[in-house]
């Protein structure tokens, strides 16, 4: 009796230890789930009893350094369908097919999408359409809220810029760099369902604001941007190239005041080609080939592509030379026209026509190839390379901008003597234009390199700053004393050697010019540029130039590229209110080219039209018989050079056109005897030199009276 007194005992011992066992495991279960997993089970089941919906924020604004827009997002609505809403699936897709011009079936094949409660039909519809759908009220069909990216200058900047996706994230440029401080952050809506997904009767929304994104201000100068893409796309179509680069940048803050790449894209409609005359068998093509093509526009071909700089790259060999002491001013060469190497021999650009004795200062003005050489000897590679990092080639300069390449730069243990050679001219190493700019932009610095930048502030929508770039990474390069010589030097480049075509009445403008030929020496292709600063004697702007694959005719930096850059210091110079200061002979080139103002005589009798023309400062020659002006060419507001010939018509003429003839080649005085003969005026744009092209071409047919633009260019002397 005892042992079965005590198993029973031990039996019940057992069934409490393990109820007691239970109780304290169901405890501490109920203790986790609704202590420590509390917070994390209602959400889940809040997310199982209600349906959210994203609120888009609003992205940022971009603006330029006054404030301009660039880049701004507007309201726009978006078309979302809660399937297990919809009743009639197949009337709902008819009537949205009809207001948003959808394919049918397209938005019926979204409507049946399994395994989803909820899908977009379209975004960023107008408001026409979107007050139809609201007054169709289709059960399970509402509109959302949200934002369409906007470019209000088209294809302005566009490649700096950059586009956004469908779903409002940065795809390119700008918007992709700076994507984390443009997009915001998503608000919400959420309201109470059943369980099949419906709305709950009585049931309330809850709403969590969206944050808008941050707005980026940036150093670009919306005007002199607007230089810069002008004369991008006239030096684009005037030398039939492939591709025009231009960058500006500020001389002693390294702010980027413009860029731009022609030919480019709007970012309104990125998938667009807006260049199809450079494609003229585009619709031919398979998608594949057109994709390829569009998305080329996209690129940013200052930061992303390598080219060999050619003779701008001169500047680094004489900035070292002039450093460590193996060159001066007067240092003397000799210039045979070319130079033997090991067993190679390297040309000098005049080989034909050598340079013969010359210092350093007019080794560097005629750009002499064998100058360089010897001074890349005296260096030895070790030094050469020196500076060559110093200046930042073979490295990303570290610009705000995605795609950045870093150039190629040979190792130095594979330079033997050749290689030095070229590389102290610029052939055999490959950067990009804005390493060349940046390192251009040291020597106007006073020898100190600054980073390129391209954002200046970033703001909230109230305005508050959150970050701001105003102190770039620095570095000095070069001696402020030998920054300052070299300086002198690329002046004289301007004014007396490859670079006089850039030169600019008023202004001290420094630069080099730069002529390389592509890898495939067979196919003729070149790069021509030109890079400089002004007002040399105190700089503030730094300007590049580079022409890819212009006409194989008119192919020099300093016939092609230095006309742009002369042209554009104007128009940014001007702008900055920088005040022209002229010498004794500037001041006679200016009234041997000064233009005046072309009146007005339509409706003039004969006698006094003449008399207003006398006073202008013009000839006047009468085509008809009658008694009053009807007509004039060129009309009124034209500016012409003193001494021009205005066409008055006093009757209707059957014949009143003249074939322009050919002035290539002439000098601007011979030009204006051939086109006066033909009854034709002239325009000039350069100093001096011989026309290197007209417009309109020759043989053209155009109104007696017209003016004829001319280029004039020193060939002789425009590497």
């Amino acid at each position: 009796m005892k042992e079965a007194s005590l198993r029973i005992k031990k039996r019940i011992l057992f069934v409490m230890a393990v109820f007691f066992l239970s109780f304290v495991l169901l405890v501490g279960r109920l203790f986790y789930l609704q202590l420590i997993k509390c917070e994390e089970l209602k959400k889940r089941a809040f997310s199982q009893w209600t349906r959210e919906r994203l609120v888009a924020p609003k992205r940022g604004s971009i603006v330029d350094r006054n404030g301009k827009i660039l880049a701004m997002s507007i309201t726009a609505e978006t078309v979302v369908a809660s399937l297990n809403q919809i009743k009639d699936k197949e009337w709902t897709a008819k009537v949205l097919s009809g207001i948003l011009q959808m394919d049918y079936q397209k938005i019926l094949n979204k409507l049946n999408t399994k395994g989803v409660s909820d899908i977009y039909i379209a975004r960023n519809i107008d408001k026409e359409k979107a007050d139809k759908i609201k007054k169709y009220a289709l059960p399970g069909i509402y509109l959302t809220g949200g934002t369409k990216r906007v470019y209000p200058n088209g294809n302005f900047l566009a490649q700096v810029l950059g586009f956004t996706g469908i779903d409002d994230q940065g795809l390119s440029g700008l918007e992709l760099y700076y994507d984390k401080y443009l997009r915001g952050k998503p608000g919400a809506i959420s309201a109470q369902t059943d369980a099949s997904g419906r709305a709950a009767p009585f049931s309330e929304e809850f709403f969590k604001k969206p944050v808008d994104g941050y707005d980026l201000m940036l150093t670009i100068d919306e005007t002199i941007q607007h230089f810069a893409e002008k004369y991008a796309q006239k030096a684009l179509y005037d030398n039939k190239a492939k591709s025009v680069t231009i960058i500006v940048e500020k001389v002693k803050t390294g702010e980027i005041l413009a860029m731009t790449s022609k030919p480019d894209f709007d970012p309104n409609k990125p998938f667009e080609l807006i260049y199809k005359d450079r494609f003229p068998d585009f619709d031919k093509l398979s998608q594949a080939e057109k994709n390829k093509i569009v998305q080329s526009m996209w690129r940013n071909r200052a930061l992303t592509d390598t080219y060999e700089p050619g003779s701008t790259f001169k500047i680094v060999t004489a900035a070292a030379g002039l450093e460590e002491g193996v060159v001066n001013e007067n240092s003397q060469f000799y210039c045979r026209g070319y130079v033997k190497v090991a067993n190679a021999i390297i040309k000098c650009w005049r080989y034909y026509n050598p340079h013969g004795s010359e210092n350093f200062v007019e080794g560097v003005q005629n750009s002499c190839n064998p100058v360089f050489i010897e001074i890349g000897q005296r260096l030895g590679k070790e030094k050469l390379y020196k500076y060559i990092n110093l200046f930042g080639f073979g490295q990303k300069t570290g610009i705000d901008l995605p795609g950045e390449a870093k150039g190629i730069v040979q190792p130095i243990g594979k330079v033997g003597p050749v290689e030095l050679a070229t590389i102290s001219f610029g052939q055999g190493i490959s950067a990009t234009p804005i390493q060349v700019i940046s390192m251009i932009n040291a020597v106007a610095n006073d020898g100190v390199w600054v980073q390129p930048h391209v954002v200046k502030t970033i703001y909230d929508k109230d305005k508050k700053l959150i970050k701001s770039f105003d102190s770039p990474q620095k570095r000095r390069v070069l001696d402020q004393d030998v920054a300052r010589r070299l300086r002198n030097i690329l002046q004289s480049v301007v004014m007396n050697g490859t670079g006089h075509n850039a030169y600019l009445l008023g202004y001290r403008v420094a630069g080099k010019t730069g002529t390389s030929q592509k890898y495939d020496k067979t196919s003729k292709k070149y790069i021509a540029s030109f890079g400089g600063f002004a007002p040399a004697d105190n700089p503030e702007v730094s300007v590049l130039v580079i022409i890819d694959e212009p006409d194989p005719s008119l192919y020099y930096g300093g016939l092609i590229a230095a006309p742009v850059a002369r042209d554009l210091l104007n128009d940014i110079l001007r702008y900055l209110d920088i005040q022209p200061q002229y010498t004794a002979e500037e001041l006679k080139q200016i009234e041997f080219y000064k233009e005046y103002i072309v009146p007005s005589t339509i409706g003039m009798n004969i006698e006094d039209a003449k008399k207003e023309i006398y006073n202008n400062k013009f000839n006047a020659k009468v085509i008809g018989s009658g008694d009053k002006v009807i007509d004039q060419v060129p009309k009124a507001g034209f500016m012409l050079k003193e001494g021009s010939t205005i066409i008055l018509f006093t009757q209707e003429m059957s014949q009143t056109t003249v074939a322009v003839p050919n002035v290539v080649g002439l000098s601007s005085q011979d030009a204006q005897k051939v086109l006066s003969n033909s009854l034709l005026n002239i325009k000039v744009k350069g100093i001096k030199g011989k026309i290197i092209r007209q417009n309109p071409q020759p043989g053209t047919k155009v109104p007696i009276g017209s003016i004829v633009e001319v280029e004039i260019a020193d060939k002789e002397n425009a590497e």
